[in-house]
């Protein structure tokens, strides 16, 4: 009945079906196991050992005999999440590994590795990303990023673990006429605090989209409206946006000056 659903959370067929009919008989003797689920002995003895090993059985003898019985199906729960926890761990060292292994790759292509994702949490993906940078980062603004209370939660606290791992950082920021010269230096002086340089640029140049360059890497995020982070990783593509940005960063001097 929900052997279906047992595999699809991680079980296999022949363990699914030996837990459910432990679930249905009780305490039950091999004899009346395989005979109730269908497997012949062998696989029978196979299953409930394997099922012994994830504690999800457990084996008793009374009077000589063996009998096997489930273990709470609350005890799945706690399967689940050392699985989980064990992705997260396996996610970690990968993400650790994957900017050498792209070196590795694009040692032998000029072929650029592109991927797409939506969303805040695509946008996340990427910000864990950059917290592996051994580059200088450099940051167009858009001048979007802070219309959503939730994208700017997710900013700054980026910023901040960007801040923890001693990276640092250059940002060309859209110049708000909203502001006045106090708040413009006051921010220029938080920023500074947490390791990012900040440059202001004149509105008609300022961008719709953020775009994020450092290593061999560019993030750009469409934030205007659906929320959209294409990330790529080619060395060629990388230094043309360095170069862009080196060359607004010195332009940016003079509108940054009466600001600042």
């Amino acid at each position: 009945m929900y052997q279906q659903q047992l595999t699809s959370i991680g079980f296999l067929p022949k363990e699914a079906k030996v837990y459910e009919t432990l679930l249905n008989l009780g305490p039950s003797s091999i004899t009346s196991i395989y005979q109730k689920s269908g497997l012949k002995k062998g696989d029978t003895y196979n299953v409930l050992h394997a099922l012994k090993d994830k504690k999800l059985v457990t084996e008793k003898i009374e009077r000589g005999k063996t009998f096997f019985l489930a273990e709470p199906p609350q005890k799945i729960g706690s399967l689940i999440q050392a699985k989980q926890k064990k992705l997260e761990s396996e996610k970690a060292e990968f993400e650790t590994i994957l900017p050498d292994l792209t070196t590795l790759f694009q040692a032998t292509t000029d072929k650029p590795i592109i991927q797409t994702q939506t969303g805040l949490e695509g946008m996340e993906n990427f910000y864990e990303k950059i917290l592996h940078a051994k580059s200088e980062i450099l940051i167009f603004v858009s001048k979007y990023d802070r219309d959503d209370p939730e994208m700017e939660k997710l900013i700054d606290r980026y910023t901040l673990k960007q801040f923890n791992r001693g990276l640092k950082l250059r940002a060309l920021n859209p110049i708000d006429s909203k502001f006045n010269q106090s708040t413009n230096r006051d921010y220029i002086k938080e920023r500074s605090q947490k390791n990012i340089a900040i440059r202001f640029i004149p509105e008609a140049y300022t961008f719709p989209s953020q775009i994020i360059i450092f290593d061999n890497t560019v993030g750009i995020t469409s934030l205007k409206t659906e929320v959209i982070t294409t990330v790529i990783d080619n060395p060629d593509i990388a230094q043309t946006f360095k170069v862009f940005f080196e060359y607004m960063w010195q332009k940016a001097v003079t509108d940054h000056s009466h600001l600042a």
